[in-house]
């Protein structure tokens, strides 16, 4: 019988990666400054935990660093939502609810009995997250520039 694997797909993981990137792309693209709103900073952290999930290597880190990575976004995605969620209630409810699906599969990958189910959804949560921080941005950058 063969043993699961905790190994990504090349493909899944570069799509993961390029969605995810997209949105640091997005939201970095505007910098924060010392005198502006709160949500500017958690901005800030949100962009730098992207970055580090960007740079995990699933096959080499496995199901564990991409948990990790993942978490941290979970985390500064949600401090940013609660600074920002007065504010902007639709992008950040948006953006709450693609952090909560990513969320999920993520937890599902660590079971060896839906890990490939989840590994099919990750992408296109990941797109998620990312259509979301863009949407959040558009608005939030003027009052971060």
């Amino acid at each position: 019988m063969a043993r699961p694997t905790t190994r990504f797909p090349r493909a899944a993981r570069r799509i993961l990666a390029v969605s995810l990137l997209g949105a640091v792309t997005a939201v970095a693209a505007s910098g924060c400054g010392s005198s502006k709103p709160s949500y500017c900073d958690q901005r800030e952290a949100f962009v730098t935990s992207i970055n580090n999930l960007a740079d995990v290597n699933p096959v080499k880190q496995g199901v564990d660093g991409l948990t990790k990575s993942i978490d941290e976004v979970k985390a500064s995605g949600t401090k940013l939502i609660d600074a920002a969620k007065s504010d902007f209630p639709d992008q950040t409810k948006a953006l709450g609810d693609s952090l909560d699906a990513l969320s999920g599969s993520l937890q599902a990958l660590k079971d060896p009995s839906t890990r490939t189910a989840a590994l099919v959804q990750l992408p296109a949560q990941a797109a998620a997250v990312d259509t979301a921080a863009q949407s959040l941005d558009k608005v939030v950058k003027d009052k971060c520039s």
